[in-house]
């Protein structure tokens, strides 16, 4: 964890930008790159000394970097920050139902059930319950040539007297073993259920058009202030 620490201080400032397009932390390599319909692209990567299956997500807005994520190779949400408020959540161990992509993938559904230490840099940390479940509906969509399993999700995150919940619709990329966003919808401390759509446009993979770009392509202009509350780190 040490690393991922090191790594999201490091991030905080812009990260190296050439003729458009982001460079990795040394030691890292892209294999990913993914625009959604929110105006935002997001990069995926995997560094050296890090355990077999670890994986990063970085996402960008249209106004720079938005997220900082680390996920294993069971996608458990090991570490995330936010890049603009710097906002952190770190898995506390040991979990009570840990989530795992083998077992959805093997079975059709995961629930999963633990706790986060959250918290602003410099500020007493508080600790988040995490209570959800992940199913496969069956059906498989295609996206930008690009085969995904769709899921179906519910999610209840508790800090303090603070209840957010969300439920939509996900996918499962294979090939990777990566969640990537959908539809679906949250709410705050029992208040109204507001509507999102991170869903995913176009795929790039190195040597393709669009990889590593630093420019999010669709949904920009329009107002994106749900954005943080339905970012889940993965």
């Amino acid at each position: 964890m040490k690393f991922a620490c090191a790594f999201a201080a490091m991030i905080v400032a812009p990260m190296a930008s050439f003729a458009g397009t982001v460079t990795p932390p040394a030691g890292c390599v892209a294999f990913l790159t993914v625009q959604s319909t929110d105006c935002q692209v997001e990069h995926y990567w995997s560094c050296e000394g890090e355990s077999e299956g670890v994986k990063w997500r970085y996402s960008m807005g249209e106004d720079g970097p938005v997220y900082i994520s680390q996920m294993d190779s069971e996608y458990r949400w090991m570490y995330s920050r936010n890049l603009i408020d710097g906002f952190e959540n770190t898995m506390s161990k040991p979990e009570k139902d840990l989530q795992s992509m083998s077992r959805l993938r093997d079975t059709g559904e995961d629930s999963f059930d633990f706790f986060e230490v959250v918290g602003y840099p410099g500020a007493m940390p508080a600790r988040r319950h995490v209570v959800g479940q992940d199913v496969l509906t069956g059906e498989v969509v295609e996206i930008d040539g690009q085969r995904l399993l769709e899921t179906n999700y519910q999610i209840s995150e508790t800090t303090g007297s603070n209840v957010f919940e969300g439920r939509g619709q996900e996918y499962v990329l294979e090939e990777f073993n990566l969640f990537i966003g959908g539809e679906g919808h949250f709410r705050n401390n029992g208040g109204a259920w507001e509507a999102y759509n991170s869903s995913p446009l176009t795929f790039s993979r190195s040597g393709e058009d669009g990889f590593l770009s630093d420019t999010p392509q669709f949904g920009c202009g329009a107002m994106m202030s749900s954005l943080a509350d339905v970012m889940r780190a993965g």
